[in-house]
């Protein structure tokens, strides 16, 4: 029956391929305003999913100036700066003409919509025309792309099929556009082979509630299962191994820090004599022009307001934006954290949000480009699309109708692409190659060949050692950021040697960073640099060598190097370029102050890091060192690996790898550097080998001697879920030497409920308060644990052990505890202790604990550490509040069962009385030879 069943799927996709266009296809999405840094695992897993198996360039694209939704839409389709594609901002005047462009409708303005589609505003050509003008055959499809409609003066003009621009929709509607464009695809008559596909969120949503009032995540909720709906339709079609796609966004978003924060333009210009634009302003004449421009950069002074206000001759080249008679007089560019409006009013706004009674939750757009907020998300995915790779760069919005271009015509350019080689991916074999194509790197603008080593011939010989490269990519503060905010302080003052044209310094400061130097030889470099830092009076740049600093001994606490390493020591390496790194490195030695850090930012190619390793391995470990290898399938790391020096062994002779149980990897001798050097002190598979064997340090290698304790996994998985306040759970069967027990799931309390329905099963008298923190856990306990949690002498509460015991001291004397349990298991620390949280040893809880007992009660507390040092100061804590306290270790596990009493006689013998105990009872007979372990904690060690 199976045979039968496949053979009648095979043969309805033959028909639908056959239905296809047999021409390369591709769909065009944008999230309007979905940022770089918003694509992530846990906001959106469906995006994330696809993005990991296709090509993610994770530092995203850079918007054109200004950073609006029209224009960068525009230049999207064209490849165009908006000065030249004519589409300058979402509202506009043109001077040469007086017509008013307002597309979106923004003005609310009688007919201008009509006005907006006239052919007169639009002067470049959009892919989708390309695509219809090659072939007779081909289709294009706009689906509500601003502008998407307009006609362009070159024939066709407009795509064969559009739909008009709509902005804020819902969930439903965006899956009924899904469904409709998969039939466009698979039209039998005439099917499309591009459509360019249009959401504006989560842009409007942005605007309405900026980040972090809740409402965004919800929204890139919604766009990712928007997504998943889409991947999923693609897949059931069959067109998920025909069709190509890129998904991107228009620009980024920066939250606006405050109603103080928001420039009212109008409270500083007159009320007539100029026309306003969207960050625009076009006065009737010059004079008009020079009072408003003045009247508004002497309120940027006055008010502290971070805003630039440009003269339209003024604004930076690099921007292209002046040559239009559509850009206006004065162009207004608020700074991330800022906003410029047109239309309010400042005694109004701060009236409104001052009280706090209305909070002000607002992002916006249309800043300086480069910066990494207006930087939008883009990953490019398909059947030509090289899987699982993920670039560094910073491809520039300009750069994605190239690739729409050699996508549907399958262009062949040069070596060192995103797209794959395999030259029959499409249905329609005519002799097309996939793409290949040049990347572009937003701070080294140069095309990328990062698949070879470098060698010399990639850097310009006639520059010194310290040259710029324009030919590697290295990141910028995205990227590096969390990574230098983990080793540097932004009081360290720091060096960066060979800066070329970076941006990393100006980055760097605007996060923070404020003492910062940069070096480099070439002169140009550093006079560009002093240029474009004006702004930031701290940062130093000198023309220096890094191989004979000026600089004084000891003079900084950190050195950055992002790539001038990688430019000094090529593969095929010179003597005199070995020893110019090494002399970089012994000045690095030198201008670094004691406890300095040396970071190198490198491609790691095997020379390099041979190198390095050479020169920085003479001496052992003083801590250990932390290597995580992952998978590109699956998210998080698949091995960690630490590697652990004896500091006492005078030569190291003995070289083994320790493979810790699934299952066991939160143990403290296991996930602690104390712990695990007390495993080094007391002491997988083929796959590991090959790995594992860099790091032997014998001089003479060996058999490497594998090391594990039982099965390499231990745990079997019964139930799993997810709590609201300890957040994810299993319940697990877990096996050591082949005898089976049931860990601990709770944080606090009850756990799994063993130790409260023991007592409740052999002391039938007794009435028993069961505190657990998390009402999920209770139930655990009562489904897989037989938990009694109906009894009517089991007292399950709800509640937080510190709040129970805050209580507890205030009741009779009736009511007083003659035992309490104290099994609250915590988080493993670095301190090593794991049992219980660490509050619970603090003199006021166990002053609460003490007051909580009756007259002969006693605590008996779980203490779960491997560290002597922290076990014993868990005993001198309770010692300070009870008259006698005892212990009793576990055989099996690093369990101290801590018992303070509220009095006993000084006399008393555990082993004595564990010899008078019951003998009629199983179950207390078992437990005699426990209580005669029991010892007296008598004295502390200095």
């Amino acid at each position: 029956m199976i045979p039968s069943l496949w053979i009648i799927f095979t043969s309805l996709i033959s028909t639908l391929v056959t239905a296809l266009s047999p021409h390369p296809k591709l769909i065009l999405i944008s999230f309007d305003g979905f940022r770089y840094d918003l694509l992530n695992a846990t906001m959106c897993p469906n995006i994330f999913k696809w993005a990991v198996r296709s090509s993610w360039f994770a530092n995203g694209s850079r918007s054109q100036y200004v950073t609006y939704t029209a224009p960068n839409h525009m230049s999207i389709v064209t490849g165009l700066h908006e000065e030249d594609h004519g589409i300058v901002s979402n509202y506009f005047w043109d001077t040469d003409t007086g017509k008013f462009f307002d597309y979106f409708n923004s003005t609310k303005r009688q007919g201008v919509v009509n006005e907006s589609l006239d052919i007169s505003w639009y002067l470049g050509e959009p892919v989708w025309l390309t695509n219809e003008k090659s072939d007779s055959t081909r289709r294009s499809a706009t689906f509500y792309w601003p502008n998407g409609e307009a006609p362009f003066p070159s024939p066709p003009h407009r795509p064969s099929i559009h739909r008009q621009w709509k902005d804020f929709r819902n969930l439903t509607e965006w899956m009924t556009d899904v469904d409709a464009i998969i039939d466009l695809f698979t039209n039998e008559e005439d099917p499309v082979n591009f459509v360019a596909w249009y959401v504006a969120e989560p842009d409007h949503t942005l605007h309405l509630n900026g980040f972090y009032n809740g409402e965004l995540r919800k929204k890139i909720h919604q766009l990712d299962q928007l997504f998943g709906y889409f991947v999923a339709k693609l897949h059931d079609s069959g067109l998920e191994d025909v069709v190509n796609v890129i998904l991107t966004a228009d620009h980024g978003h920066a939250e606006i820090e405050g109603a103080e924060n928001v420039m009212c333009v109008r409270d500083y210009i007159t009320s007539e004599g100029y026309d306003l634009g969207d960050h625009m302003i076009y006065p009737h004449n010059e004079s008009i022009a020079l009072e408003i421009y003045r009247n508004l950069t002497d309120a940027v002074k006055k008010h502290g307001y971070k805003v630039n206000i440009f003269l339209k001759e003024n604004i930076p080249k690099h921007l292209f934006y002046s040559n239009s008679s559509r850009i206006g007089r004065i162009v207004i560019e608020p700074e991330v954290g800022w906003a410029a409006s047109l239309s309010c009013k400042t005694n109004k706004l701060l009236e409104t949000y001052s009280s706090g009674n209305v909070k002000f939750n607002s992002s916006t757009h249309g800043m300086d480009p480069d910066r990494k907020e207006m930087r939008a998300f883009l990953v490019v995915g398909g059947p030509s699309i090289i899987p699982g790779k993920r670039e560094w760069i910073t491809f520039f919005v300009l750069i994605i109708p190239s690739i729409c271009v050699v996508v549907l015509f399958m262009i062949y350019a040069c070596k060192h692409t995103i797209l794959t080689e395999n030259q029959g991916w499409a249905w329609s074999q005519k002799g097309y190659r996939p793409l290949l194509m040049n990347t572009v790197d937003i701070e080294r603008s140069g095309s990328s060949n990062i698949s070879a080593p470098l060698t010399r011939a990639d850097i310009n010989k006639e520059e010194s050692i310290l040259v710029r490269n324009q030919h590697i990519r290295y990141g910028d503060y995205g990227v590096l950021g969390p990574i230098l905010e983990k080793y540097l302080k932004t009081t360290d003052s720091i060096l960066q040697v060979g800066c070329g044209n970076s941006q990393l310094a100006a980055e760097m400061y605007d996060n923070g960073f404020r003492t910062i130097h940069s070096i480099d030889n070439n002169s140009s470099v550093i006079e560009e640099q002093r240029l474009r830092n004006k702004q930031r009076p701290e940062l130093v740049f000198l023309e220096d060598d890094a191989t004979s600093m000026s600089s004084g001994d000891e003079s900084f606490s950190v050195v950055i190097d992002k790539g001038t390493l990688d430019a000094l020591l090529p593969p095929d390496a010179t003597v005199q370029q070995l020893e110019s790194v090494r002399n970089m490195f012994a000045e690095v030695d030198r201008v670094l102050k004691i406890g300095g850090r040396y970071q190198i930012i490198t491609l790691a190619q095997q020379h390099i890091v041979k190198f390095w390793i050479e020169y920085f391995s003479k001496t052992k470990l003083d801590s250990e060192a932390s290597i995580s290898i992952e998978s590109s399938l699956q998210q998080g790391p698949r091995y960690r690996f630490f590697i652990v020096d004896d500091a006492k062994a005078k030569a190291i002779r003995s070289y083994a790898v320790f493979i810790v149980p699934l299952g066991r990897e939160g143990e403290w001798i296991f996930s602690t550097e104390k712990g695990r050097r007390t495993l080094l002190e007391q002491a997988k598979k083929d796959e590991l080998g090959p790995f594992a064997s860099r790091f032997d340090p014998r001089e003479n290698g060996g058999l490497i001697d594998f090391l594990s304790c039982g099965s390499v996994d231990v745990r079997v998985t019964q139930a799993s879920g997810e709590s609201a306040i300890n957040g994810k759970w299993t319940v697990e069967d877990v096996v050591v030497d082949e005898q089976e027990y049931r860990r601990l799931l709770a944080v606090l309390g009850l756990g799994g409920g063993i130790l409260a329905s023991f007592l409740l099963r052999h002391f039938n008298k007794a009435v028993i308060d069961a505190i657990e923190l998390d009402p999920d856990v209770v139930k655990v306990a009562t489904q897989w644990f037989a938990l009694p949690s109906r009894d009517s002498r089991m007292n399950v509460q709800v509640k937080d052990a510190l709040d129970y015991l805050e209580e507890a001291p205030q009741k009779g004397d009736r009511e007083k505890l003659d035992m309490l349990f104290v099994d609250l298991a915590g988080a493993v620390h670095e301190s090593g202790l794991s049992c219980p949280p660490a509050v619970f040893l603090t003199d006021p809880v166990l002053r609460n604990m003490k007051n909580s007992l009756g007259a002969n009660g006693v605590v008996a507390l779980n203490l779960v550490t491997r560290d002597a040092d922290v076990a014993e100061r868990a005993r001198r804590s309770i010692s300070a509040h009870f008259p006698a306290l005892f212990h009793i270790h576990s055989e099996e596990d690093v369990n101290e069962v801590l018992l303070a009493c509220s009095s006993v006689p000084p006399s008393f013998d555990p082993l004595k009385f564990s010899k008078s105990m019951r003998k009629d009872l199983p179950w207390l007979n078992d437990l005699a030879p426990l209580v005669g372990r029991i010892t007296r904690v008598t004295s502390f060690r200095d």
